[in-house]
């Protein structure tokens, strides 16, 4: 039985595949870690093992989240946002995004402390991500989006 070779031909847009931003960790963030981290040591030498659980309990809940959120840009025109395993996933429809926009918080002088993308949609709502190489993301949600915008128009 002779062997048969198939080829199959794609455009371009069709073959996109979904592509996974990570969130980056500010020093906010960093900060507030520290705080239950000190009430679980305090709780520790003061054996009070309630205020030490409770605490024990919160970090895992922040540290879970901060490591597991991520921006997944999908091939079928979606942004999901997801913020680890114990929250739901927010989802977007590319085409609903008005306004993508690269903000900076908290301006020390001419040093911003914190940077992020600041999106608004057409419902009115924002959301405001930080994803670790943000001229990616924004590059990616761009390109995508005019992807969206011509599926529409046909």
């Amino acid at each position: 039985m002779p062997l048969e070779i198939h080829t199959f031909t794609a455009k371009k847009e069709e073959n996109m595949m979904d592509r996974v931003f990570h969130a980056r960790i500010t020093a906010g963030q960093y900060l507030f870690l520290l705080l239950p981290t000190v009430l679980v040591i305090y709780g520790f030498l003061t054996r009070n093992w309630f205020i030490s659980l409770l605490c024990m309990v919160m970090l895992v809940l922040v540290i879970e989240e901060l490591i597991h959120t991520t921006y997944t840009l999908t091939a079928d025109g979606q942004l999901l946002i997801g913020r680890g395993r114990f929250h739901r996933q927010k989802s977007y429809a590319l085409a609903d995004i008005t306004e993508v926009e690269r903000a900076k918080a908290m301006m020390l002088g001419r040093l911003a402390v914190t940077h992020y993308v600041l999106l608004r949609f057409s419902n009115g709502k924002c959301e405001a991500l930080l994803p670790t190489d943000e001229e990616g993301f924004v590059q990616a949600l761009m390109k995508r989006r005019k992807g969206a915008d011509k599926e529409e128009e046909e």
